[in-house]
């Protein structure tokens, strides 16, 4: 809520590292990682909201909020900020070729154990699957 949003700023400027009240407050695991623009970076809520204030400041020890992105209010702290790079395009299609061959293999695999799931036919031998143990 907004109330404990603000009781977490306050203790914030009692000295408490902003690292251990993320542990101790955050519903999902804290810890420093990289984001990109884009990159969801919360479960819920609007992601917008959250790219706008991390985007919206340059690197900064300061602490960004509270701001309100769905259901629940967020505090967070930019330590470091670095452009994006421009892939050249040769290495942007391999990737994009190498992500896309993922996707069709799971999606394949996905597919083939739905259709085993669902087959009618299928029949357990338990004298087979004892003799594995």
């Amino acid at each position: 809520t907004a109330q404990e949003a603000q009781g977490i700023l306050t203790q914030l400027g009692e000295g408490t590292s902003f690292e251990a009240l993320a542990k101790e407050h955050s519903p999902a695991e804290a810890k420093k990682k990289w984001v990109a623009r884009g990159q969801d970076v919360i479960d819920e809520g609007d992601p917008q909201v959250v790219a706008e204030v991390l985007f919206g400041v340059g690197a900064t020890e300061e602490v960004l909020g509270p701001f309100e992105a769905g259901k629940h209010h967020y505090l967070a702290q930019v330590h470091e900020r670095r452009d994006a790079k421009d892939l050249p395009f040769e290495e942007a299609k391999a990737r994009v070729e190498q992500d896309y061959r993922m996707w069709k293999m799971q999606t394949a695999y996905e597919g083939l154990i739905q259709e085993e799931l669902s087959a009618d036919d299928v029949e357990l031998f338990a004298e087979a699957m004892e003799d594995t143990q």
